[in-house]
């Protein structure tokens, strides 16, 4: 299955962050095409996309070239949710790492963290599953900033990392980022990772809570489980999400994104009240309105978007969604 989503509040956890450095909420938002209410929704998911667009318009907005790691620096250590708790509550590091790398999927199932040891070296590396994008380096900077604030912070000995690898060219200033990360930087690395003394694994944690852990890891297990068992028509939306800026987004690719026959997903759309044309037609008229009314994209980028290769056919589809142009109805929906 295509994966391609992370959880509103992961995104609602940097929004709240960057409004607290002096950041418009209201502009960073409008910049990202996504509503406030979207972010308050209980165990809601947004397309992994808008994570890519957050990090590339905070360091458009801000003139930042650390805004990434600025970010790690202001929220809260227990901002990143029940992952987090389970973390902290874990008897030694190497099980928090674990459990890291098994619940990750709570905030971004299109990326994968690792744990390797080698000799007397441990390497914690992070990637985007392909097809999705690569995450991108403010993105990169902000995972291995959390990470290791995340694990320093609950070890009952202070330790350092030996080194932080990116796989992105140099960005200046390196000194700043070696403050943060509290290790040397490298660039344009084969991974993007930390090495970490592999002893520093056995380090006990400050707050390890048997009973506490048992019932996260229950709640996580649950959580997990209602990811995998989403109706059919919101893993399709999931995927569609993902297939149309790239026009694959017919029914062929999607049910072999969902590993089933065409078939057999049709038949599950329509026991469940829809079709995919249906579907296909609803999540594009979703996308271009919802870029149309809060995005300063032009009207070409929005079509391309939405998974249209000709600007005439977007026009009439949005004139049979809306009863207007696109450029009326962006008038119609501008703030104030």
């Amino acid at each position: 299955m295509r994966r391609g989503s992370i959880a509103a509040q992961a995104i609602a956890t940097v929004v709240d962050a960057a409004e607290e450095m002096g950041i418009s909420r209201e502009a960073l938002l409008g910049a990202i095409g996504v509503t406030p209410e979207a972010l308050q929704e209980r165990d809601g998911r947004l397309p992994v996309a808008v994570a890519m667009t957050l990090f590339r318009e905070l360091e458009r907005m801000t003139g930042d070239p650390t805004i990434g790691l600025h970010l790690t620096e202001r929220i809260r250590s227990t901002a990143h949710g029940v992952k987090v708790y389970l973390f902290r509550a874990s008897p030694t590091l190497r099980s928090a790492f674990e459990r890291i790398i098994r619940y990750l999927p709570l905030t971004n199932d299109s990326q994968e963290t690792e744990l390797e040891v080698r000799g007397s070296q441990a390497f914690v590396r992070w990637r985007v599953r392909p097809p999705s994008p690569p995450m991108n380096p403010q993105g990169s900077e902000f995972y291995a900033g959390s990470l290791l604030r995340t694990a320093r912070e609950a070890t009952v000995a202070p330790w350092r990392a030996l080194e932080v690898r990116f796989s992105h060219p140099p960005i200046e200033p390196r000194a700043e980022r070696e403050r943060i990360l509290g290790a040397p930087v490298r660039f344009g690395c084969p991974h993007d990772e930390f090495v970490l003394p592999a002893s520093v694994l056995d380090l006990p944690l400050r707050e390890p809570d048997p009973f506490l852990l048992e019932v996260l890891q229950r709640h996580a297990n649950e959580m997990l489980h209602r990811m995998g068992s989403r109706s059919a028509c919101d893993r399709v939306r999931t995927v569609l999400l993902d297939l149309l800026p790239e026009g694959r987004a017919t029914l062929e690719e999607t049910a072999a994104e969902l590993k089933a026959s065409p078939r057999t997903l049709q038949r599950e759309l329509q026991q469940e009240g829809t079709s995919f044309t249906r579907l296909l037609d609803e999540v594009k008229r979703e996308v271009a309105q919802q870029f149309i009314a809060r995005s300063r994209m032009e009207i070409i980028e929005v079509a391309f978007a939405a998974g249209f290769t000709e600007l005439s056919a977007f026009y009439r589809a949005f004139r049979r969604w809306t009863g207007t142009t696109p450029g009326e109805y962006r008038r119609q929906h501008e703030p104030g």
